[in-house]
């Protein structure tokens, strides 16, 4: 029979501080700024229900506000971002171009329909705030057609 061994949750803290140094020192010699490790996930988003709309929160650091494309269509709201960032020189039979991008998309289905004539964002400090005001649910979408 084999023997156990006590296995301690340090070990995993220090490989991951390990792999975490080595992906930093692979980053940085490509030039990228050590910042993009925080958008190696997806940002975060919040959805509330206030009764009489939807609230979405998202939180984009580092976009700004005509860099962001959100649409609503049926029950689905799609919100898209991207940046891009570039610097040349040249001088004496060399040329340098450096460039950066970050880009994000995401769709959200929602829990009922919204108004999107009436829906309306703000974005501040990085924060984008979406609200979409419910539709009637008495109020169809689709047409009516005879029986004749």
């Amino acid at each position: 029979m084999s023997k156990l061994i006590l296995w301690k949750n340090e070990e995993m803290d220090r490989i991951r501080r390990e792999m975490d140094r080595l992906f930093e020192r692979c980053w940085s010699s490509f030039g990228i700024d050590p910042g993009f490790s925080e958008w190696a996930g997806d940002p975060r988003i919040e959805m509330t229900d206030r009764g009489g709309s939807l609230e979405v929160r998202a939180y984009l650091p580092g976009f700004s506000a005509d860099e962001l494309d959100l649409s609503i269509s049926g029950n689905r709201l799609a919100i898209q971002a991207e940046w891009k960032s570039g610097r040349r020189r040249g001088g004496d039979g060399f040329r340098y171009f450096r460039s950066r991008r970050a880009s994000f998309s995401r769709v959200l289905h929602l829990p009922c329909r919204v108004d999107s004539e009436r829906a309306s964002a703000s974005f501040k400090n990085g924060v984008l705030l979406i609200s979409m005001p419910k539709k009637d649910p008495g109020l169809a979408d689709g047409v009516k057609i005879k029986v004749g």
